[in-house]
C-alpha cells in the first residue's frame, strides 16, 4: 500500500511540474509574440520616417542643382557683369563646361 501511495505522489509531482512548465512556456511565447509585433511596428515607423527624410533630401538636392544651373547661366553672368560696369573682351573670356 505504501508503494502505491508514493507512486501517486510522484505522478502528481510530475504532472504539476509539467503543468507549471507548460504555463511558463505559454507565457513566454505570448510575451515574445507581443514584443516582436511591437518591435516590428516600431521598425516599420522608423523606416518610413527615414524614407521620408531621404525623399526630402533628394528633392532639396534637385532644387539646389537647378538653382546652381540658373546662377551659372552664361547670359545671366554677362548681364550682372555689364550691370556692374564691366566690359566684355572676347579674347579674355574662357568658357568652362561641366562634364555632364
Amino acid at each position: 500500500m505504501r508503494v502505491r501511495h508514493v507512486k501517486k505522489r510522484r505522478i502528481i509531482k510530475k504532472r504539476f511540474f509539467t503543468l507549471v512548465f507548460f504555463l511558463f512556456s505559454l507565457t513566454v511565447y505570448l510575451l515574445s509574440a507581443v514584443f516582436l509585433k511591437a518591435y516590428t511596428y516600431s521598425l516599420s515607423a522608423e523606416l518610413k520616417k527615414t524614407e521620408n527624410q531621404i525623399k526630402t533630401a533628394l528633392q532639396t538636392q534637385d532644387n539646389l542643382i537647378d538653382e546652381i544651373r540658373q546662377m551659372t547661366n552664361k547670359e545671366r553672368v554677362l548681364e550682372i557683369a555689364q550691370a556692374a560696369g564691366l566690359k566684355n573682351f572676347q579674347e579674355n573670356i574662357t568658357y568652362l563646361t561641366s562634364g555632364e
